[in-house]
């Protein structure tokens, strides 16, 4: 198993470097706004009392920098999210892109070893970066003179970059096994991800609280971490159990293919 997870972080390494300064750019420009917005605090107030709350979060609230952090993170999360399904729809093809597939399976490995190798890569992978969002994010919110906050509720934000991470992979490893012959993650991982994205926009206009269980991005309740400092349980653990049998479905189905299709 080993020989097979060192080649799979090998192969992973320069995605995580990728990735790791794309989301840090991200952060960086989305908390650089921050010092700006907390000094127009009146006229801001001003211009918001008229809107309804935003993500669940008050109107005095939106002026803390974790209320500003709830709303600007579903952006920063699209990030996180994009790479969870790249690495979803590529752990599981990569061989089958090369025509290499036939050479992998000689190996005295099983398929099993094989799939859980490539996961485990593509976790640590997707855990790597959100470590580094959180480390970076952490020392540019000290930079732009945020001030006091909760640093507990500031790492749950992280711990639902993680979640969408996840699930957005296991939906990824699991499309890449329904659909033959995908020539690129590329964009079928931006398809999902931009997708459920979008999906979330929508509920969030509507109004629609049962959207919130078809993606992702609205499992973690932002508002909910600013005023409670709490995760909403009932989306969490649905996205957890969805993408541990998303996980599991991909495994059977990988370890029952012929070799050619792998």
């Amino acid at each position: 198993m080993k020989p097979v997870l060192d080649f799979e972080l090998r192969a992973w390494r320069g995605h995580i470097i990728g990735w790791a300064l794309g989301a840090v750019l991200f952060i960086s420009l989305y908390l650089s706004i921050y010092p700006a917005f907390s000094q127009d605090v009146d006229t801001l107030k001003k211009a918001f009392e008229s809107m309804q709350q935003m993500m669940g979060i008050g109107i005095m609230d939106q002026f803390t920098f974790l209320g500003f952090l709830g709303n600007v993170f579903p952006f920063i999360s699209l990030v996180g999210g994009t790479m969870g399904a790249l690495v979803g729809f590529a752990a599981l093809t990569r061989e089958q892109r090369s025509k290499t597939s036939e050479f992998l399976l000689t190996k005295p490995v099983s398929r099993s070893r094989i799939f859980a190798s490539k996961l485990l890569a593509g976790l640590l992978a997707l855990i790597a970066v959100a470590g580094l969002a959180f480390i970076t994010s952490l020392v540019i919110a000290h930079l732009v003179g945020a001030g006091d906050f909760d640093q507990i509720r500031f790492a749950m934000f992280w711990g639902g970059f993680l979640l969408i991470q996840l699930w957005l992979c296991a939906a990824g490893l699991f499309l890449s096994q329904m659909v033959r012959n995908i020539r690129s993650p590329v964009a079928p991982a931006l398809t999902l991800s931009f997708a459920m994205f979008m999906l979330s926009i929508l509920g969030t206009i509507l109004g629609d609280a049962t959207m919130r269980w078809l993606t992702p991005y609205r499992f973690v309740d932002y508002g909910k971490i600013v005023l409670d400092g709490q995760y909403d349980l009932a989306h969490v653990g649905f996205g957890l159990v969805t993408a541990a049998v998303m996980i599991f479905v991909s495994y059977l189905i990988y370890v029952r293919k012929d070799a050619p299709s792998l």
